[in-house]
């Protein structure tokens, strides 16, 4: 760098931007692709109005969720202005429930002892008490001089990403700041009038808030920020963006590299100096498939080794040089020992360099283990590796001036000034190589197992979401060994016997391969969770697991409940742990009628146990379309259905849900049902019914009620539930549709335990299979169907109301199971239903069609 940065960098910062307003400071890519520049003196207004409203608070570190805005940058400024320690945590993302985001805002509340949250003015339900830019906006300028806190006293809080652990807060000093900027950026040889930085990073990572924040706009280099969740929708816009404004350093996981794959190879990226791949382990996949893929220059990748507790960077390697990797000896490596089979290795460009083959089948034998150099340590930082007597792979210990001496409000970790990393490694050629976790190893029968290498493996599998792995060990207390747990998501969503069958697969291939006995489990896609740098949080998903492996699921509705049973009439569960209870036709006007079921069931839950109220599709089919006024009937609709969700609510405080009915019917029919008939046009029944679940949506949403949408996924491109769909839903044959109803439960709610419910026989008829005995015969299974005591008329059981719609779809079911019948299952009519002799004459044996 030009100009070395002091103590007072914070000054010096404040004062650039007070002399030179019109200079551009950073630049955010906008949802339209448009460039908002942000001024100098515009972001120093900014900090002011912040510093002018964080002071009316007595807290003494401000957390801020905010987006990628230049509000929520100015406002990590504007709280070191006023003399707080500003740190940024994780935004609420799509895959956590507003729920489980306030609980994490209390716990953040409990370890700084703050009342006050800085965020998006959308996001004032999470936390009443919230600074938002409109706030900030009408807040008074702090305009007293700025004073740099003394060099050793803290200035910012980072939360390390808790890859083994709960989050510990890191607070970071001027003087460590600054020892680390100057030594990263001689590594870097970072040059402010010529490098342009791209940046997708959050900043609560200390990769985006160091790397991507504090150098450049500390040191004046250009920066580019897209908002993170716009790159994950749009990953290619980051490279479009390099390519468009020419930009030279960009730094990611290793995990991204792979992600952008998926953008289309069209972009010239012949500018930049340096993807950077930091914050998880590199792979050799991930590296080489993205070099190949948009046409890059082995030298134009690099890694870095870093942590929070080291303010960010450790190692680096060499720019304009390509990485080198050694491949060693997997079991050599279990047992802390560096083997290497073959020269260290560098990456190129040539076809022939090839990643080792980590599915090869019938093998017993581990593929080797590929390390990538981390590089040499930066200027002033010391390491040494502490092993075991015979082992060169041991934990990693720092000391230097960016190292912190301790977390923050907690005693010095050792008493030697030496930090212990918690990762295990080795130094090879005077550079550091790091080979995992000391706590994520797993003790699996007395090996030492490492739970990447497991990952790597089970992310070969094509049926698997490649990166979505977990590997944990669950200590078993009477052997003190540990139980190997390994969580996939997978590629395409699977039926249960499809899970049951993966799950086999690749727990086979594992003991083959590793020598291990273990668990495997196929979880919905998003559920595993990473650490706000990417990485697996082992521990945390762990939990997860053991919170949801006993919880059930209780729905309590009309008759679509039964997609859940063993067969339509049986009452029988085809899982233990979903619960399904028909509780006859609940609708708007009779909800308190329904409470009954609720009352008895409420009390066999327990705490973690899910609540889910059915309903909803008497009201679409019948009431709704030929309302004289359908508006105002499905606004009290929701009146009452509010009513009865506030009365569940109190009768239930845990986690209750509402789901939609199926779609009504797509045509206009007789279907027989003289109580609940398909009234309206189809127009007018689909029309008031996406109001009306639309209206439920709103109306969970106000009272913390989940919300699932049983409705609009089934329907096909006219909008419309298909014709084919129809009589397969629920009431026929449930385990058509049966997958789609638990991949909708485990969106809100994460893995649903599918463990089979035991199975009972189904009931038959001793049918001799004459004609003329076959009434006598069937009034066996009709007795259980009928809704008329005493003997049927077996003439007229449709139009003496013996019979009605969902009798009529339990009768086709017994007739299939029981005497082995095949009825088409489209455009039955009530007329096939009113006698026994004239069903058997349309579909009995050989006369279906």
């Amino acid at each position: 760098m030009k100009e070395r940065m002091h103590f007072s960098m914070t000054n010096q910062f404040f004062s650039r931007l007070k002399q030179n307003p019109n200079a551009p400071l950073c630049h955010i890519v906008q949802a339209d692709n448009e460039i908002d520049t942000i001024g100098s003196g515009a972001f120093l207004v900014a900090c002011q109005r912040w510093a002018g409203l964080i002071s009316t608070s007595d807290d003494a570190i401000i957390p801020i969720f905010g987006r990628m805005t230049h509000e929520m940058l100015a406002a990590w400024f504007g709280v070191i202005l006023a003399g707080r320690l500003p740190t940024f945590i994780s935004y609420p993302s799509r895959k956590i429930s507003p729920e489980a985001y306030t609980e994490k805002l209390s716990n953040y509340q409990h370890h700084f002892n703050n009342k006050i949250f800085i965020g998006e003015t959308q996001d004032r339900r999470l936390t009443p008490h919230l600074f938002t830019p409109e706030d900030a906006i009408q807040a008074t300028p702090y305009d007293a001089p700025y004073v740099p806190p003394d060099p050793d006293a803290p200035l910012f809080i980072q939360c390390s990403s808790g890859t083994t652990g709960l989050q510990k807060a890191v607070a970071i000093t001027s003087r460590q700041l600054e020892a680390q900027l100057t030594a990263y950026s001689a590594s870097l040889k970072l040059d402010p009038s010529k490098d342009r930085i791209a940046s997708w990073l959050p900043l609560y990572h200390d990769m985006g808030l160091i790397a991507t924040y504090l150098l450049p706009l500390l040191s004046g280099t250009h920066v580019t920020y897209l908002d993170p969740f716009q790159w994950a929708d749009r990953p290619g816009i980051l490279l479009e963006t390099i390519s468009q404004q020419r930009l030279t350093l960009c730094w990611m996981p290793n995990f991204a590299f792979a992600f952008l794959c998926r953008a289309p190879a069209k972009y010239d990226l012949s500018s930049i100096r340096a993807f950077i791949n930091c914050a998880e382990p590199v792979t050799l996949e991930a590296q080489r498939d993205f070099m190949r893929h948009h046409r890059l220059k082995p030298q134009q990748l690099a890694i870095s080794y870093a942590m929070a507790e080291n303010v960010f960077a450790v190692t680096q390697t060499a720019l304009g040089q390509p990485p080198s990797w050694l491949e060693l000896d997997p079991f050599a490596i279990q047992r802390r020992q560096v083997q290497p089979q073959g020269p260290k290795r560098q990456l190129d460009d040539s076809d022939s360099t090839a990643a080792p083959t980590s599915n090869t089948p019938n093998t017993n034998t581990p593929p080797p283990m590929c390390i990538f150099s981390c590089g040499p340590l930066l200027e002033n930082l010391e390491a040494r590796i502490e092993t075991r007597p015979g082992t060169t792979v041991g934990e990693i210990f720092l000391r230097g001036p960016s190292v912190i001496p301790h977390y923050h409000n907690a005693d010095p970790l050792r008493d030697d000034g030496w930090f212990p990393s918690g990762d295990l490694g080795f130094f090879y050629e005077g550079e550091l190589y790091v080979s995992g976790r000391i706590k994520d190893l797993i003790i699996h029968n007395g090996k030492n197992i490492y739970p990447q290498d497991l990952e790597q493996s089970v992310n070969q599998h094509p049926a698997v979401h490649s990166g979505r792995t977990a590997a944990c060990g669950d200590v078993d207390p009477k052997s003190g060994s540990e139980n190997i747990r390994l969580f996939f998501e997978p590629e395409n969503p699977l039926l249960p016997e499809q899970r049951e069958s993966l799950c086999r697969e690749i727990r086979l291939a594992l003991s083959l391969r590793f020598d291990i006995q273990c668990r495997v489990i196929c979880v919905p896609r998003g559920w595993i969770r990473k650490t706000s740098s990417g990485k697996v949080n082992r521990r945390a998903n762990l939990e997860t697991y053991h919170k949801a492996r006993n919880q059930m699921v209780h729905i309590i509705g009309d008759s679509h409940t039964r997609i859940f049973w063993q067969d339509p009439h049986s009452h029988r569960n085809t899982f233990h742990h979903i619960r399904g209870y028909w509780a006859g036709v609940i609708w708007s006007e009779n909800w308190q009628h329904a409470l009954k079921h609720f009352e008895q069931i409420i009390p066999t839950l327990r705490p973690r146990d899910i609540l889910i109220l059915e309903a909803g599709e008497p009201e679409c089919r019948t009431i709704f379309a030929v309302d004289p006024d359908p508006a105002d009937r499905i606004m009290k609709t929701l009146e009452s259905y509010g009513r009865f969700l506030v009365t569940l609510r109190q009768m239930w405080p845990g986690r209750l849900a509402y789901m939609t009915g199926p779609p009504t019917h797509p045509e206009n029919i007789d279907n027989g049902d003289k109580t609940w008939p398909i009234t309206g046009t189809p127009e007018d029944r689909y029309r008031w019914q996406t109001m009306f679940y639309q209206g439920m949506q709103q109306l969970c949403e106000q009272l913390t009620v989940y919300f699932i949408d049983a409705c609009t996924p089934l329907l096909g491109p006219d909008g419309k539930l298909p014709l084919e769909a129809l009589a397969d839903l629920a009431h026929l044959k449930p385990e058509l549709y049966r997958p789609r109803y638990i991949e909708w439960l485990e969106r809100p709610f994460g893995y649903i335990n599918l463990e089979p419910e035991a199975t009972q026989g189904s009931q038959t008829t001793a049918w001799d299979g004459h004609p003329e005995n076959f009434p006598a015969d069937a009034m066996r299974g009709l007795k259980n169907i009928l809704l008329t005591e005493g003997e049927p008329d077996l003439e007229h059981l449709v139009s003496s109301g013996a019979l009605d719609s969902l009798g009529m779809v339990a009768l086709i079911t017994f007739l299939e199971t029981a005497f082995g019948w095949q009825i088409p299952l489209h455009r039955i009519t009530r007329d096939d239903f009113e006698s026994l002799p004239a069903l058997y004459q349309r579909f009995g044996p050989g006369k279906s069609d």
